[in-house]
């Protein structure tokens, strides 16, 4: 352990300097506070921020719950708040503060933008359950055309993935508390049960050998619905289920052609889990999670091919497991998120152990890696094709930086997620890092 704090303190020094430096993987300047926030949305404790997106006119929605309420801020593309956004205008919300808005709410789960700015939310209820609802475009109140006028509508069961389909119908991934399935649905822009879809408007999907908990999902180019998460039987499995565009399970995708995938990728010790998932120009699925070994674990990133077989021009068709800047593995380090450029370099974020612990065993810094087509490390980004540090401004009192959301813009990428520092306190935080400073790539 003391040479790792070597180790450590050697790469926070040469990160110190290379984030000063205008180079690809450093902290960019130009956004918030020398590339850093840490955003107080209300005056609850804590903050706790659970969902990062980018609006159609630049500015990115943060949201998540504050004391269990969801709440949600805005920011300009340098990182400010964002006037004019909220009910009280000064970029941040309460969504208690909006009238009728039910009080047996919890945290918001996730977001998506609509093309005109307004922005659906899926919010857990305390029991079980969700409402869906419909925030007008600059988060003043709810959009009246919701639920007959109320601005939201119950669901049955714990939505915990949304996503907005080409012609702007919205798929919902939910997991019925106490069941071993999740459950996928489909709605129309108003979140009417779209009946066409699956059966009567939904379909339910499982796996035999376990209770599978989602953590991610994508929408394919063709439309089909991918969801990656975690079955829990005897050891953790990474599962990944994929539905036809019409919400059948895909029977050209998974071992069985039943539309399901599970494995533990080789890590027998305790297995695998999975955390996000996205769908390349060639229709490879490449996602990520972490690998339990005998100390922790570790970040894995892999790929497969469409129907879900192993894709030897990655890492040797081997999933590519390692931990950040260490050679220890007990920190329980995990890749959180991935995004592709239009290049195929692999854009991954995760957190790390932070170094000495302070309060629990659980500290961590936010960590990013960019890897090759080929599954190797982008040695032209950050150091060895790696970075980590603060996601907050309060680096010298922080404790844990925990990452939620990654989005990628021409020349950088957002992280969105929460800082506790030592006192306790909690609030949002958002950090952007530069990339390809020397031209611009888009993403797919």
């Amino acid at each position: 352990m003391e040479s790792f704090r070597k180790s450590a303190a050697t790469i926070a020094a040469a990160m110190l300097a290379f984030a000063a430096q205008a180079y690809d993987g450093a902290y960019d300047p130009n956004f918030g506070t020398g590339g850093q926030t840490w955003i107080d949305v209300t005056s609850a404790n804590p903050d706790v921020g659970s969902r990062l997106i980018q609006l159609p006119n630049g500015n990115f929605l943060a949201a998540g719950a504050c004391s269990s309420v969801a709440c949600a801020a805005w920011l300009t593309p340098s990182g400010q708040l964002a006037a004019g956004y909220g009910s009280a205008g000064a970029g941040t919300v309460w969504f208690s503060d909006f009238p009728g808005w039910p009080a047996d709410t919890a945290g918001l789960n996730d977001a998506m933008a609509f093309p005109d700015n307004r922005v659906a939310v899926a919010v857990g209820r305390t029991g079980s359950g969700a409402y869906l609802a419909l925030l007008r475009a600059n988060g003043a109140g709810l959009d009246p055309s919701v639920g007959n006028g109320a601005g939201y509508t119950s669901a049955p069961y714990y939505a915990r993935f949304m996503r907005l389909t080409a012609d702007n119908k919205i798929i919902v991934v939910s997991e019925p508390i106490g069941q071993a399935n999740i459950i996928v649905s489909r709605y129309d822009s108003t979140f009417h049960p779209d009946t066409t879809f699956g059966t009567g408007g939904s379909t339910t999907i499982g796996f035999a050998n376990g209770n599978i908990v989602p953590n991610g999902m994508t929408l394919q180019h063709d439309g089909k619905i991918v969801v990656i998460g975690v079955v829990y039987g005897s050891v953790p499995l990474l599962a990944i289920v994929r539905l036809t565009a019409g919400g059948v399970p895909d029977p050209n995708f998974g071992t069985q052609s039943d539309g399901r995938f599970s494995s533990d990728l080789g890590n027998t010790y305790d297995g695998s889990q999975g955390f996000d998932i996205v769908e390349d120009a060639k229709n490879r699925l490449v996602f990520v999670g972490r690998a339990f070994t005998t100390h922790g674990s570790q970040w894995l990133v892999d790929r497969v091919l469409s129907g879900g077989a192993t894709d030897a021009s990655f890492n040797g068709g081997l999933p590519r497991q390692f931990t950040i800047f260490s050679s220890l593995d007990t920190d329980y380090s995990q890749a959180w998120r991935v995004a592709l450029q239009s290049d195929h370099r692999i854009v991954v974020a995760g957190t790390m152990g932070r170094e000495p612990i302070i309060g629990s065993n659980y500290n961590y810094y936010f960590a990013m890696a960019r890897l090759m087509d080929d599954g190797t490390l982008d040695d032209s980004w950050g150091i060895g094709g790696q970075s980590y540090g603060d996601m907050s401004t309060q680096g010298a009192t922080a404790t844990t930086d925990e990452l939620r959301s990654m989005v990628l813009v021409p020349g950088g990428t957002l992280v969105g997620g929460y800082t506790q520092v030592n006192s306790g306190e909690v609030r949002f935080s958002v950090t952007k890092m530069q990339v390809d400073l020397l031209f611009t790539n888009d993403f797919e």
